[in-house]
């Protein structure tokens, strides 16, 4: 189910910039028991919104990966606003 987090007790991705925002975000909804139905909404409402390369990326996605990059790209939106947010596609 995730791509990165294998249950490491440290992020074995520290040097690496995407993929260790990937490895925490994903540590991170499983420890604060994250419940991918909570998510359907703001899934239904982003596939609605997004355009573009946001639109084709969004669409390779599955349901429960799409939940996992819209609780990371909102905890960089909430910790870090100054961020460039894009990296997001390398998920």
């Amino acid at each position: 189910m995730f791509k990165y987090y294998k249950g490491e007790k440290e992020n074995p991705y520290k040097n690496a910039h995407d993929k260790g925002w990937f490895w925490e975000g994903e540590r991170m909804f499983l420890e604060s028991e994250q419940s991918f139905d909570d998510w359907a909404d703001e899934i239904t409402t982003t596939e609605k919104e997004v355009k573009g390369k946001a639109k084709q990326f969004f669409s390779k996605l599955s349901e429960k990966q799409k939940a996992i990059v819209l609780y990371i790209n909102n905890l960089i939106i909430k910790w870090c606003p100054m961020e460039d947010a894009d990296f997001i596609f390398n998920y």
